[in-house]
């Protein structure tokens, strides 16, 4: 029930588990805040790390940051991407990305067209279409990948 309930709690500063897989394996996972003022406390976090897991939501594509109201989280996100995986030090990370909130822009997708985010998207109201063109978008945006 606290996993539950925790998974809407903004995350701040680096949250740490450990979980023991078994007598030979143990995966840590850090969970870092990803607001704008959080991200200078967690880039040391990632010096001995294999993966990163970078989770982006879905249904965000027409909402504004809270710290800046004139930057799309879309696009805040897309920047992060590019910025993290892109730097020094990732060019052998594995990267896991997570396209969260599915279900919230599978219902507003029919509602509000993707292009009020990125003006060149063309594919209307359709879910299949606006999730290939958000995924290739974070593609894209891989400098590193092989």
């Amino acid at each position: 029930v606290e996993d539950i309930l925790m998974v809407r709690m903004k995350t701040t500063g680096i949250t740490k588990v450990d979980v023991d897989l078994d007598e030979t394996f143990l995966l840590e996972i850090q969970d870092v805040g990803g607001q704008r003022n959080e991200r200078r406390k967690w880039i040391h976090a990632f010096d001995s790390v294999t993966s990163v897991i970078f989770i982006t939501a879905l249904s965000e594509y027409d909402q504004k940051l809270e710290e800046d109201r004139s930057v799309p989280r879309m696009n805040e996100s897309l920047d992060l991407f590019d910025t993290i995986f892109n730097g020094k030090g990732f060019e052998n990370k594995s990267v896991i990305i997570f396209y969260n909130k599915k279900d919230l822009f599978e219902v507003k997708i029919k509602g509000k067209d993707l292009n009020i985010c990125f003006k060149n998207y063309t594919g209307g109201k359709n879910y299949d279409s606006a999730l290939k063109f958000i995924q290739k978008k974070f593609r894209d945006r891989n400098k590193n990948r092989g």
